[in-house]
């Protein structure tokens, strides 16, 4: 369509109607083509906007799962820590409870043993 126009404008045994009117059409086609250039820059642009809009949105979106998450992790591992410790308590106090049962049943039997030797001597 251009070369047609300019084809146009170099016989110039048109009248200077005609020659307004390729001038005028020139112009159309130059402008429809900037304008087709430019919305597809433009759609371009807005679609690259719409992208980094989108992955921003999700970041913010995850931000608090994530935060809430980490919270959670870190309150599960502290119940941990300290049931790991009542439990370290619990058998500390188990192994010093059947320790003194065991030196109380070995004061019980030494003295029963102790008392059954003082009968034996006291029969003989």
């Amino acid at each position: 369509m251009e070369e047609d126009i300019k084809k146009a404008w170099r016989n110039s045994t048109q009248t200077g109607n005609d020659l307004m009117c390729c001038v005028d059409l020139y112009n159309q086609a130059q402008s429809k083509w900037f304008e087709e250039k430019e919305e597809g820059y433009l759609r371009e642009v807005w679609a690259q906007v719409k992208k980094s809009l989108e992955d921003e949105a999700e970041i913010h979106f995850k931000f608090p799962t994530k935060l809430h998450m980490e919270k959670a992790e870190k309150a599960l591992t502290e119940c941990q820590r300290d049931l790991e410790i009542k439990i370290q308590q619990l058998e500390i106090k188990l192994s010093n409870k059947m320790e003194e049962d065991i030196k109380k049943a070995w004061r019980n039997s030494t003295q029963t043993g102790n008392d059954l030797m003082c009968c034996v001597d006291l029969y003989n």
